[in-house]
């Protein structure tokens, strides 16, 4: 089918996107970007907090909007209002994305921010608990900590899955401006796809780099992001294609 087509039959079939945001993942960026491409309600920001789960408007069924955003997970309520929709999300390596989600953590000042990472502030600490561990996998499938952490190679399998049946793109970090016009052509965004970056770690004021964490920390970040290195591995291959 050809593309312009294609992506008729997608509109007319699935009138609202959802660009979920996993943290780190260029999403404040792309956030900027993706505001440009619409007007007044097309587009609803949607960022659920641990504590605070905002509430969607009273007249989203009669006025759907045209994308969503935000970090909400796949299975929550936001996906029973918009069961026909389609996902787009960005992946990162995870060693770098922990890594990141650390560095913004610590140099953030929300106190829940700081409570995440315990009394020390420790990357050794934070690289053990739950937030650090599989955490694009959390939200791409929707599953408990416990869950993928009995069934890694299960857990995997279901994400892939999710992926594959209800997300129309993929993208990378790692390449983020190839990815930024795959979405641009799977959205139909025709204006104003221009940044620049947003939430940039250079600015903090301080900052540990890959090269600065000792080879145990590493093992330890791996080992607990196993099932979101399958999901990478994954998202490389099909952005590729």
């Amino acid at each position: 089918m050809p593309l312009r087509a294609w992506q008729s039959e997608m509109q007319s079939e699935s009138p609202t996107l959802l660009l979920m945001h996993i943290p780190k993942t260029a999403g404040t960026t792309l956030r900027h970007i993706a505001q440009r491409q619409y007007s007044g309600r097309e587009f609803l920001e949607f960022y659920p907090a641990p504590d605070f789960v905002p509430s969607l408007p009273d007249d989203v069924a009669e006025h759907p909007p045209r994308m969503v955003m935000g970090h909400f997970r796949f299975s929550e309520n936001l996906h029973d209002s918009f069961p026909a929709a389609k996902y787009l999300t960005v992946f990162r390596q995870p060693v770098r994305q922990v890594l990141s989600h650390y560095n913004y953590l610590f140099n953030s000042t929300q106190r829940n921010h700081r409570e995440w990472l315990g009394e020390d502030r420790s990357l050794e600490h934070f690289a053990t608990i739950n937030l650090a561990s599989n955490l694009q996998t959390k939200f791409v499938c929707g599953l408990k900590h416990d869950d993928i952490a009995s069934a890694p190679d299960d857990a995997a399998a279901y994400a892939i899955e999710i992926l594959e049946k209800h997300f129309l793109e993929v993208g990378l970090v790692e390449k983020f401006d190839e990815s930024l016009l795959l979405f641009s052509r799977a959205c139909g965004w025709k204006r104003g796809v221009y940044y620049r970056p947003k939430n940039d770690a250079t600015t903090f004021h301080q900052r540990i780099s890959l090269r600065d964490v000792p080879a145990a920390t590493l093992d330890v970040i791996a080992r607990n992001n196993r099932v979101d290195e399958l999901l990478y591995a994954y998202a490389q291959q099909r952005f590729a294609r």
